[in-house]
């Protein structure tokens, strides 16, 4: 392949970077480059026909369809929720009060979901706009749920946030470990559905954290960035150092939901 040197000012062009990128799901890790580089975790709305196609129940003729759509929007959007957050506050006279504070806007989204009331549209406040209702009639409709599949899995990544930023010194070996780490748990949560609340209690890396919120192999996909190509007036001994001043950076800005704590 040609060496495409990018540019790092305002007129870097996306044509200059892509040789430099690498997309890859869980099954493809082996074609991962054994390179410095930056890596970051996506969501994929795992779903097919199979998922959304009409099918008539014989007891009552309802579309099942209609409650396979939700019922794989409702585990796809269980995966994202806030870790519970440790707090203390400090009062006057050496008072001091601690505990867990647990986000509930995965409740309320599930409940959301699996209302039976189109008209059921926002939360009193008016913060869900027209959105519940919408997607309610969008379900109903065989043709256009099947769009909402197609639509919601071209979204990742380029409408999506990173789940995990990363970066090493040997991609194909770091991401390797990953997704050995990630089936292992998988497995473990499939055995045993309680292990998924005990991954989210110990929280200790990348896979632990991704099994325990729900994410399968199927679910997850991988953009890599090989620094020893597009930084290859770099030396050796200062890539390091600099990518992991970006990682810094980035892990800051955006906060990946299943990031280190």
């Amino acid at each position: 392949m040609p060496k495409h040197k990018a540019s790092f000012g305002n007129n870097t062009r996306i044509t200059e970077i892509l040789p430099h990128l690498q997309h890859l799901t869980p099954y493809e890790i082996d074609q991962a480059p054994h390179s410095v580089g930056i890596y970051a975790w996506y969501s994929k709305f795992d779903a097919g026909p199979r998922d959304w196609k009409m099918e008539v129940a014989t007891d009552d003729g309802r579309d099942l369809g209609i409650e396979r759509t939700m019922s794989t929007v409702a585990r796809h959007s269980a995966r994202f929720f806030t870790p519970p957050l440790n707090v203390e506050v400090d009062g006057r006279l050496l008072e001091r009060w601690k505990g867990r504070l647990t986000s509930v806007a995965s409740e309320r989204m599930r409940a959301k979901l699996a209302t039976d009331s189109e008209s059921d549209s926002s939360n009193g406040d008016g913060s869900d706009g027209n959105g519940a209702g919408a997607l309610r009639k969008v379900v109903a409709r065989p043709r256009l749920r099947g769009e909402l599949v197609r639509l919601l899995s071209t979204t990742s990544p380029l409408f999506t946030a990173p789940l995990y930023i990363g970066v090493s010194d040997n991609l194909h070996r770091r991401l390797g470990s990953h997704v050995r780490d990630l089936e292992r748990f998988t497995h473990a949560v499939e055995r045993d559905p309680d292990a998924q609340s005990r991954l989210q209690e110990a929280d200790l890396n990348f896979a632990m954290r991704a099994a325990g919120a729900g994410f399968r192999p199927g679910a997850l996909e991988v953009w890599t960035l090989n620094l020893e190509t597009l930084a290859d007036d770099v030396p050796p001994d200062e890539l390091r150092v600099l990518i992991e001043a970006v990682e810094w950076l980035l892990n800051r800005w955006h906060k990946p939901q299943l990031g280190r704590r």
